[in-house]
């Protein structure tokens, strides 16, 4: 997924640079297909928990009270 709301541009360059090494007829630069996800509360909350551990903490507690 290289939607600009989870993945920075400098990490997207990077993926097109290695897919280029294994296979540079493809041109993934101008041919890679992309798609923008839809920020659903629920999926923004899981991106966040997965590089915050004190979020993925209350968010837990959150959780076990519903």
């Amino acid at each position: 997924m290289t939607d600009s709301k989870v993945m920075p541009e400098e990490e997207r360059k990077m993926l097109i640079a290695k897919l280029s090494e294994i296979d540079r007829a493809a041109n993934y630069a101008e041919t890679l297909e992309e798609e923008q996800i839809d920020a659903y509360d629920t999926t923004i909350k899981r991106l966040r928990a997965f590089t915050d551990a004190e979020f993925a903490k209350k968010l837990e507690k959150e959780m076990l009270r519903l």
